[in-house]
């Protein structure tokens, strides 16, 4: 057997479509997109981008909220929801174990029956969830990178975004990083 060897030297194809967000999440999610060509939706309306004040920079506050109305009011599965953050969770305020409302936050990839899963937006790229909750964006606009990490965490959502606290406006000027894709 002959092992791959990356980059592959091939055919490059151009994912011009977006079929994973429904046309509200592409609506948000194309005002941070950079390339040249952006791609067209075909998904369904859906629901607008939902923002939850962060009362004072205190995300626990605002993402206690938004999950309680999830899990406990809309009764979403809590493997079909995802908290992403810009942080590390050693800088997070998302702590391992955390209990946030009636759930408990966990940073491992398979969450317990009782565990909401946390990740950084980072590590989240390629993967998707029904439902995509952004938490700690209050220090993407003082790195001056902000839109590619926001066009990647918008757009790992199928169904629905929750944005805790303030989702910052494009900067027009910040390229996305090539082979970044919906």
């Amino acid at each position: 057997t002959q092992e791959a060897v990356f980059p592959f030297d091939g055919v490059r194809f151009s994912l011009s479509v977006n079929c994973r967000n429904t046309r509200r999440i592409h609506e948000a999610v194309i005002r941070y997109y950079r390339g040249a060509l952006p791609p067209t939706v075909q998904g369904p309306e859906g629901r607008e981008i939902e923002l939850v004040d962060a009362r004072g920079g205190r995300p626990l506050n605002g993402l206690s909220r938004a999950l309680h109305r999830l899990v406990t009011e809309e009764r979403v599965p809590r493997n079909h929801i995802v908290v992403l953050t810009p942080n590390s969770e050693a800088k997070s305020a998302l702590k391992e174990g955390a209990r946030v409302g009636t759930v408990e936050l966990t940073w491992k990839p398979d969450p317990g029956p009782n565990q909401v899963r946390v990740a950084t937006i980072y590590s989240f790229k390629g993967l998707e969830s029904p439902i995509v909750v952004v938490a700690e964006l209050d220090r993407l606009a003082a790195r001056g990178t902000y839109d590619a990490v926001l066009y990647v965490a918008l757009s790992r959502a199928r169904s629905h975004v929750v944005v805790v606290g303030e989702l910052p406006e494009p900067a027009a000027d910040t390229p996305a990083p090539p082979g970044t894709a919906l």
